[in-house]
């Protein structure tokens, strides 16, 4: 981010089943595919529920950590993760290439929702920190710049899908078929440095 700001950053992630990344390793035996390209990282596929930000001074990491462990006592928490979501097709989404998930209103009301509470811990940023960060994103429509004033990043509500990202797309996957997919926890993650891994703080299983 043209060292915009001084790292950490934070964000809230939905990761997957252990299925998925089963499935993932059996189409790369069976092809004899090098299977390289497979992160075991499982924090490189996900679904986006609050994209990485910088965290605001105001607040503490422990407060962060704090709010999102009161998930917990939420039922909507595992509504989502008791719950198959079918799998469509492999599209490319702004510039990644993902795979896209079943429209779920339910699920989208229930992630938005928790995107927006852990909004108050993100950074704003001054109007040249804005211009900055705005070379992230290329061609924005007038709605997801609105959304990027609001919220810090452009692509949620309608802007985006129900989808799971995968770091570093192979383009081997396109001959992969999944019929559903399956959450196993939600995760805050916080990321050291440009060049480190997102790392668990807290999750929700």
């Amino acid at each position: 981010m043209n060292n915009l700001v001084h790292y950490p950053r934070y964000s809230i992630y939905l990761i997957p089943s252990k299925n998925l990344f089963d499935n993932l390793n059996s189409f790369y035996t069976k092809n004899n595919f090098d299977s390289g390209n497979i992160s075991q990282n499982t924090h490189e596929i996900y679904c986006t529920v609050k994209a990485p930000f910088y965290k605001s001074d105001i607040y503490s990491e422990n407060d962060l950590i704090d709010n999102f462990n009161s998930l917990k006592k939420k039922d909507s928490i595992q509504k989502i993760l008791n719950k198959t979501y079918i799998a469509k097709q492999y599209i490319k989404l702004n510039t990644n290439f993902v795979l896209e998930l079943d429209n779920d209103p339910e699920f989208n009301f229930i992630i938005h929702d928790i995107m927006r509470s852990f909004d108050i811990y993100r950074k704003t940023f001054n109007t040249s920190e804005i211009k900055k960060d705005l070379l992230r994103f290329n061609n924005l429509s007038e709605k997801e710049l609105i959304y990027y004033q609001i919220w810090g990043y452009p692509y949620y509500f309608e802007c985006s899908i129900h989808h799971i990202s995968f770091f570093n797309f192979d383009t081997k996957l396109y001959n992969c078929n999944f019929d559903s997919v399956e959450y196993e926890s939600l995760k805050l993650l916080k990321q050291e440095s440009s060049d480190e891994y997102f790392k668990e703080l807290a999750n929700i299983t």
